[in-house]
């Protein structure tokens, strides 16, 4: 379990799409299976730290919400 979580904390985007990025931070699904789903806080902090720079805007709007953004919310 200790591994995935370490694996969550290191993702980036790199030369991904920004779909392809947040697919790839599906591993949580093996999270919650081993019974240790992180929160929509973790998800968003996870997800907006491996967008980059590029991102920034995006990353302050999602960030400076008044309600958290769930992580089902990114793909829509």
């Amino acid at each position: 379990m200790i591994h995935l979580k370490d694996k969550l904390t290191m993702i980036n985007r790199g030369s991904l799409s920004v779909t392809d990025f947040v697919i790839s931070i599906k591993i949580v699904d093996e999270l919650t299976a081993l019974g240790a789903p992180p929160s929509d806080v973790n998800l968003l902090v996870y997800a907006t730290c491996g967008l980059g720079p590029a991102y920034k805007e995006l990353i302050t709007a999602l960030r400076t919400r008044d309600s958290v953004v769930l992580f089902e919310e990114l793909f829509d």
